[in-house]
């Protein structure tokens, strides 16, 4: 095994003579003939096949967005017009549009469905609604009156929010015989 040529260090040679703590060596003594290679000038993109860079959004999803965010804004204005700009987890009335739940999740004929959507507080949505547990839910104040409001717009969303607590109880059990 042949040893680093640096002075005093007794490791095992990485390449170049020097062991890879000393490395930094071989440059320093002008040592390697290593020279990068010459970077190559972008070309033109001749279609989008030929694109290097793939587009964020494609023209389909360009305009189904588009469309999704009129969408919003309809149902918003129809919301203040009826006064039924209230938050469907709090249940308080809402003075600016905040944040829309889809009922039946933004996937296929629901994602721009205006019968499943739903007015509601940043708060109430994303930081309480979807990231709390059911445990933690059971306890707000509003969670009852959710689950009311939600049994009267769509009876299929409040017995899949109904499986989720007989879930939970079901858990809750297991670990507790463990």
């Amino acid at each position: 095994m042949k040893i680093c040529s640096e002075p005093g260090c007794n490791n095992p040679q990485f390449g170049g003579t020097f062991c890879r703590f000393h490395q930094y060596r071989r440059k320093m003594s002008g040592g390697d003939l290593f020279v990068r290679k010459a970077k190559k000038k972008a070309v033109e993109p001749r279609s989008l096949f030929d694109s290097a860079e793939i587009p964020k959004q494609s023209k389909t999803r360009r305009k189904a967005n588009k469309r999704y965010l009129e969408q919003i804004a309809e149902f918003w204005d129809e919301s203040v017009a009826d006064k039924t700009d209230f938050c469907f987890f709090c249940g308080v009335h809402m003075t600016r549009r905040d944040n829309i739940h889809h009922l039946r999740g933004r996937t296929g004929d629901y994602y721009n469905d205006k019968q499943y959507f739903v007015n509601a507080h940043n708060e109430c949505h994303v930081y309480k609604y979807h990231m709390m547990s059911i445990d933690q839910l059971l306890k707000e104040p509003w969670y009852d009156d959710f689950l009311q409001r939600l049994k009267s717009k769509d009876i299929k969303s409040y017995q899949k929010e109904l499986r989720k607590q007989d879930k939970n109880i079901n858990k809750s059990l297991d670990d507790n015989e463990n």
